[in-house]
């Protein structure tokens, strides 16, 4: 690596400044315009919603995303039309300028900045167009930025100027052909184009239902004064808590039972801006019991799978909104955002008074709770006591249900464990290595001294409980046990304890939330074939040594890593064949309605 001496940075300072314009800005703009092409957006949908964000301050009723496709079925471009104000031709120069908006500074709705239209429009590739007019009968007016040629460019770049144009013929033929939306009303129309190869979605149905999925809990609270349709398809609100009678999945049917979440909202917490004025900070909680959680008809006794359950595996924390619109999933490094909490709802309106006090970022994504929110929402109002509480009305519901339905004998050996003491009989097993019977030894030790300490009773008296116990089951070494486990815990563990060999389900992991208990008390058969095979694998595992054994346990924890993603897409999956609503027909259905 070269390192330049000071005399030659000077000089190259000086052909640096020599090659310059004499008129400069505060910013290098193909360097700025560059970086802000990396703005953090998470995926198109966030970007796009950037975008949608103008259009509904703007005044719109009615936004469409349209999207132009190759053979392969792979997004080529997409626009972004509404029947706003639209703009004046000397304004579009200025709409593609960041900070450039007439909206700089406003705490009315969603903007602010001024970033949003230049910075998601380059998201999404390196150039786009913004045609628009005022009147429906006007011809547009457009203006084009191009990355690649502004790269080639010297010296300042200047915002284009404005001119007469039409529309892309395919933009025209969408919304003049099966599009609700009549082509008079058009005001604004973004097109996105050059889109590049890293994109998240290429493919047409993924971005569609992707979209589709993030618009309809983002604008949850506008759908209702202005409708959204993304190719076709009706943007339908969707409240992650469920306790919104308008929304999607408010109710739904179980084994033909109506459920619905239960609402445990608070009264809004007060809390003041830099100016000393006290604003609402809104919060609502909700409660799915594990009935509506599991709940998977609707009420027209169409089969929509778990929905609810889905939706709220991915916010499963505290849904953050600013003056309404969904901004992200927060979670205080300090709480424990597991399985049980997912049938905990808890939401977060602010104004935008609030903007410094909750850290939001120009990409409308990010926020970063200062101090004192936290300190306002942790303690003042509550929150998490109220969290804790109906997170262990879930656990309590989980444990009597598990007892109810439990078909086997807690005093006598379960099948499985009967079955895998036979194989034992009939199979040559290798005997416990001198690690094994420490480690078993050392088990039983640290499970005396446990329960001891929880019922009071001297360590010698349980160990005597435990001896008998022992000789009732002399022949069926094998016991399957549950422990709740934390986040990051395997599925399984198998441990050997004394003479026994006990196999712990974590039931705090998805395999057993979302797949083993449904087994217990419907299926004995499926339930018992689970877990003879968990404790044939956690055999294997125990009766390796050395470093073979520390590749089993190695393969567990990925495994349970890899079974519990997969687990939270299984049910999509699913449920992926399964049609989308049509614009037309939710159209209908509403006038029906």
């Amino acid at each position: 690596m070269k390192q330049y001496t000071q005399a030659e940075q000077i000089e190259i300072q000086k052909k640096y400044v020599a090659e310059q314009p004499k008129d400069v800005g505060l910013a290098e703009d193909k360097y700025l315009i560059q970086s802000m092409r990396s703005t953090r957006y998470s995926s198109e949908a966030h970007a796009l919603a950037d975008l949608c964000d103008n259009s509904i301050e703007a005044g719109a009723t009615r936004v469409e995303i349209i999207y132009k496709t190759d053979e392969r079925n792979r997004v080529e471009e997409i626009a972004i039309a509404d029947n706003g104000c639209g703009m004046i031709p000397d304004m579009l120069r200025h709409a593609v300028r960041w900070g450039g908006s007439t909206r700089f500074g406003s705490r009315n709705l969603f903007g602010r900045f001024g970033f949003g239209l230049p910075s998601a429009a380059l998201k999404h590739g390196t150039a786009y167009s913004v045609f628009s007019r005022i009147d429906g009968v006007d011809q547009f007016h457009s203006v084009t930025v191009d990355f690649a040629e502004i790269e080639r460019l010297d010296g300042r770049v200047k915002a284009p100027e404005p001119k007469r144009d039409d529309l892309p013929e395919w933009v025209r033929k969408a919304l003049s052909g099966s599009s609700k939306f009549p082509f008079n009303d058009v005001k604004t129309v973004v097109v996105l184009m050059k889109r590049d190869s890293a994109l998240k979605w290429r493919d047409l149905k993924k971005s569609v239902s992707n979209t589709l999925d993030h618009f309809g809990v983002t604008y949850s609270s506008f759908l209702s004064q202005c409708s959204i349709a993304i190719n076709g398809k009706l943007v339908e609100s969707v409240d992650p808590l469920f306790i919104t009678p308008t929304a999607k999945y408010y109710k739904l049917l179980s084994d033909g039972i109506e459920t619905k979440a239960t609402d445990h909202t608070i009264p809004a917490i007060q809390v003041r801006d830099r100016n000393g004025n006290s604003h609402d900070v809104k919060l609502r909680i909700s409660l799915l019991d594990k009935q509506a959680w599991e709940a998977d008809v609707d009420l027209d006794g169409e089969i929509v799978g778990q929905k609810r359950l889905q939706i709220k595996k991915n916010y499963n924390g505290i849904l953050v909104y600013r003056n309404g619109r969904f901004i992200e999933l927060y979670k205080w490094n300090e709480y424990y955002w597991q399985n049980y909490t997912r049938q905990v709802g808890v939401a977060l309106d602010f104004p935008a008074e609030l903007d410094e006090l909750f850290g939001i970022t120009p990409d409308k994504q990010t926020v970063i709770f200062s101090d004192l929110i936290e300190e306002k929402l942790l303690n003042d109002s509550g929150l998490r006591q109220i969290i804790r509480r109906l997170e262990n009305q879930v656990q309590e519901e989980r444990r009597r249900e598990v007892e109810a339905s439990n078909i086997f004998d807690p005093n006598t050996p379960r099948p499985s464990e009967r079955v895998a003491a036979k194989l034992d009989e009939i199979q040559t097993r290798p005997s416990n290595s001198s690690e094994t019977k420490k480690e078993a030894e050392t088990n039983r030790k640290r499970r005396i001294k446990e329960q001891s300490a929880l019922t009071g009773l001297p360590e010698a008296i349980i160990e005597d409980q435990f001896n008998r116990e022992d000789a009732v089951r002399l022949r069926v070494p094998y016991r399957i046990e549950f422990f709740e486990g934390r986040s990051g815990e395997p599925f399984f563990e198998p441990r050997p304890e004394g003479s026994l060999f006990i196999i712990k389900i974590n039931t705090s992991h998805s395999f057993y939330t979302e797949f083993y208990s449904r087994l217990i008390g419907r299926d004995p058969f499926a339930q018992s074939g689970v877990e003879l095979l968990l404790t044939l694998m956690g055999r294997a595992e125990v009766d390796a040594m050395g470093e073979k054994r520390a590749y089993y346990i190695e393969a567990r924890n990925k495994l349970s890593n890899d079974l519990g993603q997969g687990m939270h897409m299984l049910p999509a999956e699913l449920t992926a064949t399964q049609s989308e609503t049509n614009i037309d027909e939710l159209l209908s259905r509403s006038i029906g309605e």
